[in-house]
């Protein structure tokens, strides 16, 4: 029933700018009447996010339905609106859940498919060695980012502000996304054409993982400024 979407601020054909020469930017909240919304969602994964563009034309929004992102401070003291980085943790989640799904859906169909010999696949050490290192990498990038992104919350709610500890929940984010692809794609390869059927969960799963680690907030470009953050520089990118 609503929508929200950042907007760059003109005065006529100029783009309006703060006491430091940025940008102003403004995070607004429109009711969906005022919403075209269009049908361009047409992707290998993710389908069913329904991630469509959508586009406004002369609605009015009062200033009370907005707020300049980074600058206004936020109204509630949740350490949510108070330490970026946790804005982008679902990413890793999402991640997370996705391999594991993976993982699960590897373990069904070696236990049910039998491959050269007429032996089980679950029986084949190159695939039970591919599902311990899927599992390794899934396991151990989530524990990083449950980790790091509990102390930052905690560190938040004693009003302490750690830069390394934010650069770090960033980085243990976009990890997470990368170990999971790196899992889905050891158990796909190993699953060969049992993995390569519309209708089987691990081609789902192959397809959607891809495609949420295609997003910049979790992108090479993260590692960078995770990187100067851990080495006491600025980021040099958002949210940090």
């Amino acid at each position: 029933t609503w929508f929200s979407g950042e907007c760059i601020v003109y005065d006529g054909d100029d783009r309006r700018r703060d006491a430091k020469g940025e940008e102003v930017a403004r995070m607004c909240f429109l009711p969906r009447q005022d919403i075209t919304v269009h049908d361009n969602w047409d992707t290998m994964g993710l389908s069913g996010t329904a991630s469509n563009d959508f586009s406004i034309e002369g609605a009015f929004v009062p200033r009370s339905r907005g707020f300049q992102v980074i600058v206004d401070p936020p109204v509630h003291a949740w350490p949510l609106y108070k330490a970026a980085p946790l804005w982008f943790i679902n990413h890793g989640g999402h991640a997370i859940g996705v391999a594991r799904g993976a993982i699960d859906s590897a373990i069904e169909i070696a236990g049910n498919k039998r491959g050269w010999g007429g032996v089980f696949m679950k029986e084949v050490p190159r695939l039970q060695g591919t599902i311990a290192e899927a599992t390794a990498l899934v396991d151990s990038a989530a524990i990083f980012l449950y980790d790091t992104s509990w102390r930052l919350w905690q560190s938040v709610l004693n009003g302490e502000d750690d830069a390394r500890l934010r650069g770090k929940v960033r980085l243990a984010t976009s990890h997470a996304a990368k170990s999971s692809v790196q899992a889905v794609d050891l158990l796909h390869g190993a699953l060969a054409t049992s993995a390569i059927f519309n209708s089987s969960p691990l081609a789902r799963q192959f397809r959607d993982m891809h495609v949420a680690a295609a997003h910049v907030m979790i992108g090479s470009m993260t590692f960078e400024a995770s990187g100067r953050v851990i080495m006491g520089m600025e980021a040099g990118f958002p949210f940090f």
